[in-house]
């Protein structure tokens, strides 16, 4: 299926009219979205997806026995207003270091200044972009295995805290591939302005295994 859109100049303060192709394509068990944009004027943009998932099976289930593993090295540390500071951080020796397949349970408020100012993870990461999968999300209770795979450089990965307030009993977890937040505000994060003559090209996809 492929969605096409037109933002004109001005709309929500945005410079340049904005073409933009969204592509969604299934294929055995992938899903995959890509994007294609074109502007007359400089523009920041960040196409991406805010899917939640819990692989289990069954949204009752709490997702802390789930495992989240990531090919990231760095993450964004963010302000009490949740943006990102600028840092570009180590995960390692960090609650935030799933380099290696590990349970999606919250730590402690106590194990990190960056958790006790979320009450959890609400942070995107930066990824390494050697290999594939980028992430990978790993449910024991059914099996099935989530991997993705993106050309853009960072994960966002939310822990959907507020569903259980919203729909009692349900739980899920929020992976966000994008680009890196507020990065026209920070010269060191890789830009997000795109320019008359250039068209961006980005995509990601979900495979589902068991």
């Amino acid at each position: 299926m492929k969605l096409r859109h037109r933002s004109p100049t001005g709309i929500n303060g945005f410079p340049g009219n904005l073409d933009v192709t969204a592509m969604i394509n299934v294929y055995r068990n992938t899903l995959t979205l890509s994007y294609e944009a074109t502007t007359d004027a400089p523009t920041p943009i960040s196409f991406t997806w805010h899917p939640y998932f819990n692989i289990s099976g069954d949204p009752a289930r709490p997702i802390d026995e789930q495992q989240l593993r990531m090919a990231a090295s760095h993450y964004l540390p963010i302000n009490d207003a949740r943006v990102p500071t600028g840092e570009i951080a180590p995960v390692d020796g960090t609650p935030f270091d799933f380099r290696r397949a590990r349970s999606v349970r919250v730590p402690p408020p106590s194990s990190h200044e960056q958790i006790r100012l979320t009450g959890g993870f609400d942070h995107c990461w930066v990824l390494d972009n050697k290999s594939e999968p980028d992430a990978e999300l790993y449910s024991p209770a059914s099996g099935v295995r989530m991997q993705i795979a993106t050309n853009l450089p960072g994960l966002q990965v939310y822990g959907a805290y507020h569903l259980t307030s919203a729909y009692p009993g349900w739980h899920a977890i929020c992976l966000e591939p994008e680009n890196f937040p507020d990065a026209p505000n920070h010269a060191n994060f890789p830009s997000s302005i795109l320019r008359p003559g250039e068209t961006h090209k980005s995509y990601m996809s979900f495979t589902f295994l068991v």
